[in-house]
C-alpha cells in the first residue's frame, strides 16, 4: 500500500513537473502547442503567466514596451519625414514665385523713454509660418546696403529696401539657396527646436548658424541623434546664395548620453557677431548637459572667437547656459550677453576685459539666481549643480542685471548714447515667454553707470514674442521680429 502511494506520489510530482515545462515552453511563443492553448480562455492563461511565470512574463513586458518604443519611434520619424516634405515643397513654391507681401497692421504703439519718443509699427505677413519651439514663425534679421534681411529659421531668405516701410504694403524678394542640399535631416525643416538660429552680414558674406545633425545623410542616425551648433557661410548674392561648411564643432552631444543629466537642442546659442582683430564672436549652448559649461576641453556653454576662415576657435568667456544675446560694444571693447536662465536667472552680461589671457567664468551651472524647478526641490540635481545665489562668493562674473521670473530673454542691442553725458551705457533686451505681468512678450530699457550699476529700468510692453532685434544706427531705428 505504502509503495502504491510513493508510485502515486512520483507520478503526481513527474506530472506536475512535466506540466509546468510544458505550460513554461508555451507561454508567449508560438509553436507546437498553440492549438492546445487555445482551449483555455485567455484570463486563465494571463494568471498562470503572472502567477507562476512571473519571471518570463516580465521578460515579455520589457519586450513588449521595447517594441512599443520603437513603434512610437518609427511613427514620430514618419511623421516628420512628412511634415518635412510638406514645408520643402511650400518653401520650392514661395521661391518659384519669387516674393513675399508685407502688410501694415494698423496696430501702432507709442513710448517715450528718456525725452525719447519710440514709435512702434508693425508689418505682417503669412509666408513665415514654422515655429521653432512656439509661436507662429520664427526668423532673423540683418541689415546691409540699406536692405533689411529677414532669414526664417527653416531656410528662406528674403530681403527689402527699408524705404518701403514707409508704405502700406511692400512686396520682400525672394533669394534661392542650396540650404536643402547642404541640411538634409528632417527636423530642421518643420516646427521643432532645431533650425537656423542667428544671421550676420559681415564684408559681403552671409553667415548662419544653424543645429547641426551629424551625419544627417545617414536615415537611421535620428535613432541615436548627435548635435552641435555650425556656421555656414556664402557670398552674399541677391539671387542665389551657395552656402558652404564655415565653423564647425569636432564634438556633438548625443540626445540619450548616460554622461548627462538631460537634452535639449534649443539651449545652443548661436549668435554671431562682429568682433575686434578681423574675428567673428560666437556664443554656444551647452544643450542642457550642464557639466560641459565649466570644462575647458570643449566649446559648449561658452563664447568663442573664429578668425575669418572660420578657424583657431578661443574661448572668451564659459560658464553660460543659453547665450541668445551678445552684442560687441566696439568703441568701449565691451561684450553684452544675455543668456536664459532655468526657472528665473535669466541674465545680463558684460565682459569687459575680452579677448585677452583670461577666460572670464559666469558660473553655470553652479552659480545661478534661478531653480532646476520652481518650488520643487531635486536634492540629486542640486548636488551635482548647486546654484548658488551669488557669483563673486564662488569666483564668477555677477551678472549686470538678472530676472527672477524669467522673461524668456533673447536679443541684446546697445543704443547710441546721444546725451552729453557720455557715462551711461543704454540697453535694449528683448523677451518672449508668454506674462506680460512678469515682463514678458516686452522691451527692457536698461540704464547702466560707468560702473555697470544699473540705474534705470523700463518696460516696454509690446505684447509680442520678440525673436530678434537689429539696430541700424544711420536710420535710428530698431527693426524687431515678432513670432506671434
Amino acid at each position: 500500500m505504502k509503495n502504491n502511494k510513493k508510485i502515486i506520489y512520483i507520478i503526481l510530482f513527474i506530472s506536475i513537473i512535466a506540466g509546468y515545462l510544458l505550460l513554461g515552453s508555451t507561454v508567449n511563443k508560438y509553436n507546437s502547442f498553440r492549438n492546445f492553448k487555445q482551449y483555455f480562455p485567455q484570463e486563465l492563461k494571463d494568471f498562470v503567466k503572472k502567477k507562476f511565470f512571473f519571471y518570463k512574463y516580465q521578460k515579455y513586458l520589457e519586450k513588449e514596451l521595447y517594441l512599443s518604443k520603437e513603434h512610437n519611434k518609427n511613427n514620430i520619424y514618419r511623421q516628420e519625414f512628412a511634415d518635412s516634405i510638406k514645408e520643402k515643397k511650400i518653401i520650392n513654391l514661395i521661391e518659384n514665385y519669387g516674393y513675399i507681401n508685407f502688410k501694415k497692421n494698423n496696430e501702432e504703439k507709442t513710448y517715450e523713454i528718456d525725452n525719447r519718443e519710440i514709435r512702434i509699427e508693425k508689418f505682417q505677413t503669412n509666408a513665415i509660418s514654422v515655429p521653432k519651439y512656439v509661436g507662429k514663425g520664427t526668423a532673423y534679421l540683418e541689415y546691409n546696403n540699406n536692405n533689411l534681411f529677414v532669414i526664417s529659421a527653416h531656410g528662406m531668405f528674403f530681403f527689402v529696401d527699408v524705404d518701403e516701410f514707409n508704405n502700406r504694403s511692400f512686396n520682400a524678394k525672394v533669394i534661392k539657396s542650396n540650404i536643402r542640399d547642404k541640411i538634409k535631416y528632417d527636423r530642421f525643416y518643420i516646427k521643432s527646436v532645431y533650425g537656423i538660429k542667428d544671421v550676420l552680414i559681415s564684408k559681403n558674406k552671409i553667415f548662419i548658424s544653424y543645429v547641426k545633425q551629424q551625419d544627417d545623410t545617414n536615415s537611421q542616425k535620428w535613432r541615436n541623434n548627435c548635435y552641435s551648433i555650425s556656421i555656414l557661410v556664402a557670398d552674399l548674392n541677391y539671387e542665389y546664395l551657395k552656402f558652404k561648411e564655415f565653423f564647425s564643432q569636432k564634438m556633438c552631444i548625443k540626445e540619450k548620453d548616460e554622461r548627462y543629466v538631460d537634452f535639449l537642442a534649443h539651449q545652443s546659442g548661436g549668435r554671431i557677431v562682429e568682433f575686434k582683430n578681423n574675428k567673428l564672436l560666437f556664443s554656444i549652448g551647452e544643450f542642457r548637459a550642464y557639466v560641459v559649461s565649466q570644462e575647458k576641453s570643449n566649446l559648449y556653454g561658452k563664447i568663442i572667437s573664429l578668425d575669418v576662415e572660420g578657424k583657431n576657435p578661443k574661448i572668451i568667456s564659459m560658464g553660460h547656459r543659453n547665450p541668445q544675446g551678445l552684442f560687441y560694444d566696439k568703441k568701449n571693447d565691451i561684450i553684452f550677453s544675455t543668456e536664459h536662465g532655468p526657472d528665473g536667472g535669466d541674465e545680463v552680461n558684460y565682459n569687459t576685459s575680452p579677448g585677452g589671457n583670461k577666460i572670464e567664468n559666469f558660473g553655470w551651472p553652479i552659480s545661478s539666481y534661478g531653480d532646476h524647478k520652481y518650488d520643487v526641490y531635486d536634492h540629486q540635481l542640486y548636488k551635482l549643480f548647486p546654484l548658488h545665489k551669488s557669483h563673486s562668493k564662488y569666483g564668477f562674473v555677477e551678472p549686470l542685471k538678472y530676472f527672477y521670473p524669467s522673461i524668456g530673454i533673447s536679443e541684446i542691442i546697445k543704443l547710441e548714447n546721444n546725451s552729453k553725458d557720455a557715462d551711461f551705457n543704454v540697453l535694449l533686451v528683448a523677451s518672449m515667454g508668454s506674462l506680460l505681468k512678469e515682463g514678458d512678450l516686452s522691451l527692457h530699457y536698461l540704464k547702466a553707470d560707468k560702473n555697470f550699476k544699473i540705474i534705470d529700468h523700463k518696460i516696454l510692453k509690446v505684447n509680442e514674442r520678440i525673436r530678434d532685434i537689429k539696430y541700424v544706427k544711420e536710420l535710428n531705428k530698431v527693426f524687431l521680429f515678432y513670432e506671434t
